[in-house]
């Protein structure tokens, strides 16, 4: 692990100014021009980073301890990670990353989830595409789908386990796939809540009836 910082590079915090000088001292601290900084830097953050080996994400199977996971098959990196930041702070630690997700550990999913990334369970699942398959080999807990044609939140009962599949931005949910689906009643003037926000309001209920 290493510090990246760049030239002229003035730090505030007393702790972290600490945290650098020891980085500087096992020789783990690199200087970059600024110029060079800024195009590892897409963010604009102008803040230090650090370089880590990433943790391992492991194949989800069906014999998973999970009891309440959600799906994500979301590809922009913003709504992989608000998605995260809703399910931890509503108290739900694991999730399923389908094949179109984007990396839960780029910067812009790190940045919107607020760095509960590093708190969740992460697990690799299938293509959303083969999900139907994916959900009778073996797996018990029934699928929640987030879908504008289901019954109303307000009406439906979450069971004691589940997975919660948001509806995809664009082409939406498989028509063969099966699941029970649920939806958020909105005015006419509004068609579609984004993903995080649907996640949050979904999680909100359930925490809320449990």
């Amino acid at each position: 692990d290493f510090i990246i910082v760049p030239d002229g590079h003035s730090e505030q915090d007393k702790d972290f100014s600490a945290i650098l000088e020891q980085a500087a001292n096992d020789n783990k601290l690199l200087i970059l021009k600024k110029e060079l900084f800024h195009d590892i830097d897409p963010l604009n953050t102008k803040s230090p980073i650090l370089v880590c080996p990433l943790p391992h994400i492991q194949e989800y199977n069906s014999e998973s301890e999970m009891k309440q996971a959600i799906m994500i098959p979301f590809q922009d990196p913003s709504n992989v990670g608000a998605v995260i930041r809703s399910g931890v702070a509503l108290g739900i630690i694991d999730f399923i990353l389908l094949q179109e997700s984007a990396h839960p550990f780029s910067q812009k999913a790190i940045k919107a989830s607020a760095g509960t990334v590093f708190k969740a369970n992460l697990k690799k699942g299938p293509s959303i595409d083969s999900l139907s398959n994916f959900m009778q080999d073996g797996n018990s807990r029934p699928l929640v789908i987030l879908d504008a044609t289901g019954k109303a939140l307000s009406d439906f009962s979450f069971p004691e386990s589940f997975i919660l599949l948001p509806g995809v931005e664009g082409p939406g949910i498989p028509d063969t796939l099966d699941g029970i689906k649920v939806s958020i009643p909105l005015q006419n003037s509004v068609e579609s809540f984004n993903a995080p926000v649907a996640v949050a309001i979904a999680l909100y209920e359930y925490n809320r009836q449990k």
